[in-house]
């Protein structure tokens, strides 16, 4: 384009170069180039005081989480937010006026492998999305959050699956008319 303006300007006629660069333009647009681009910025795990007190009790009920290990999932949970990318809660039954839907969990024993969290809707065995990711290198925190669609929730039945390195694990939860059920 530049050339061409060039040539254009300048009064020279350009023949050769006014065809190569329609030709190349054409290409450009015929090969389905595409432009994409991604952005993540991840937690400071264990630095903060309430994260600390996390792993101390992470590490006293399953064992020093810096070891090697099989993979495991650890105190995979429904929550109805995320604070300091720890729950605040454990929740079983969603209110249908719930904005958002929360799962969260630590990993542990994983090395830069892929974890799938599928949301699905029992009452038709419905697979609402599946989010992919990869992990760090040994452990780390998963949080992901389902928001409220436009027509609102389907009352029912809901699990998620969490899955990687041959491992799973199934968390439920119901959407009801009444208040969120947490503990």
């Amino acid at each position: 384009v530049i050339c061409l303006t060039l040539c254009i300007k300048t009064r020279r006629i350009c023949h050769e170069k006014i065809v190569f660069i329609i030709c190349a333009a054409m290409l450009l647009m015929l090969s389905g180039c595409l432009d994409i681009s991604g952005s993540f910025k991840p937690g400071s795990f264990g630095k903060t005081p309430r994260e600390q007190a996390m792993i101390k009790a992470l590490a006293e009920k399953y064992g020093d989480i810096t070891e090697k290990g099989d993979p495991r999932f650890l105190e995979a949970r429904m929550t109805s937010r995320v604070e300091e990318f720890i729950p605040v809660d454990t929740v079983t039954k969603y209110s249908a006026d719930a904005e958002k839907l929360y799962v969260w969990f630590v990993y542990d024993n994983f090395n830069k492998d892929e974890i799938e969290v599928e949301w699905i809707y029992l009452d038709n065995n419905y697979s609402i999305h599946t989010f992919k990711e990869k992990t760090g290198e040994d452990f780390g925190r998963g949080a992901y959050i389902l928001e409220k669609p436009d027509d609102g929730w389907a009352l029912g039945n809901y699990k998620v699956i969490i899955r990687g390195r041959g491992i799973e694990e199934t968390l439920t939860f119901s959407i009801i008319p009444g208040a969120t059920a947490a503990v």
